[in-house]
């Protein structure tokens, strides 16, 4: 009932959760759960954000799943892919997360400024 937008109905992970509520807090607007095809695949993508030059994804890995071999080789197929697209992509483990937030926030705050700034999200929630 309390929801201003969209991204605000989500339910994801709690390392998600609290990414989310600190880009809010910080002006950063991002699209949550956005979809991608890329290298012939669809990515649900934890966050994105428009800019003018190379949109970015970012991702919350919770420990216990971004670990494991299997999920290693996937996550680097899934950069390389969206690479291949025109994102920039950044990871940020759990730690990162709870241990040091205001550093992932300015990550992706001079992310942005490299991209030469927001832009305007596409009209669909599938970029191709």
């Amino acid at each position: 009932m309390n929801a201003r937008e969209i991204n605000d109905l989500y339910e994801t992970s709690p390392l998600e959760d609290i990414m989310y509520q600190a880009m809010k807090q910080d002006n950063i607007q991002p699209e949550r759960q956005f979809y991608v095809k890329a290298g012939g695949q669809f990515y649900c993508l934890d966050f994105c954000v428009f800019c003018k030059e190379r949109n970015i994804n970012i991702e919350c890995d919770g420990e216990r799943y971004h670990t494991l071999p299997d999920a290693l080789t996937r996550d680097r197929k899934r950069n390389n892919d969206l690479a291949s697209q025109g994102w920039s992509v950044i990871r940020f483990s759990g730690a990162q997360i709870r241990e040091n937030l205001p550093d992932c926030l300015r990550l992706i705050k001079k992310t942005i400024r490299t991209n030469t700034g927001t832009a305007d999200q596409p009209d669909s929630n599938v970029s191709m």
